[in-house]
């Protein structure tokens, strides 16, 4: 997958030159050349920058334009982006569907030992979590904090600020989000 030609082809075809998307997603032009000649890899935040200055789904960029009744997208050939990176790791996010008109956002986070999300974040709709591995507290800021282990589920509205921690200090942790509506 060539994120970087995809970002260039889109630019291009709204006749937007480099300095332009750069104006209109609040990045430098050398950000953008970039990445769009694949020497860098945009988080997600960058990501959607980037497609909201084109009026696009961040997801657009990561879809098949074939795309079908169903989607099949394997293990090895799965987008993982990059959350955010501190000294004990990067916090990663596994796209498990990219169709631009999904209901719904399925990931895989994984969290290096002793990491966290950061600063709570709030969107629309609803969330659903499974722990596939390890200890992790989820702060549902101004309501409740969970602690959830390998196995549990959380549901709760989306729109609560929420944030992640992994408990362990040493150990990775890993859970799937599966939210409503799409946002990515």
């Amino acid at each position: 997958m060539d994120i970087g030609n995809a970002i260039k082809k889109e630019r291009m075809n709204r006749d937007f030159s480099i300095r332009d998307l750069a104006e209109k997603s609040g990045l430098s032009p050398g950000a953008i050349s970039k990445i769009e000649n694949n020497k860098t890899i945009p988080n997600v935040i960058t990501m959607k920058n980037i497609a909201n200055a084109m009026g696009l789904s961040a997801a657009y960029f990561f879809i098949d334009k074939d795309e079908d009744l169903a989607e099949l997208i394997r293990n090895k050939r799965r987008p993982i982006l990059q959350r955010n990176k501190s000294e004990l790791g990067v916090v990663t996010e596994e796209l498990l569907s990219r169709g631009p008109n999904h209901l719904m956002q399925p990931c895989i986070i994984t969290f290096p030992g002793g990491s966290d999300s950061e600063d709570a974040v709030t969107h629309q709709g609803e969330e659903f979590t499974y722990v596939l591995k390890g200890k992790v507290l989820c702060v549902l800021e101004g309501y409740e904090s969970y602690k959830l282990e390998e196995g549990d589920t959380l549901y709760f509205p989306s729109t609560v600020p929420h944030r992640w921690e992994n408990l362990s200090e040493t150990e990775e942790a890993k859970i799937m989000v599966v939210a409503t509506p799409q946002s990515f």
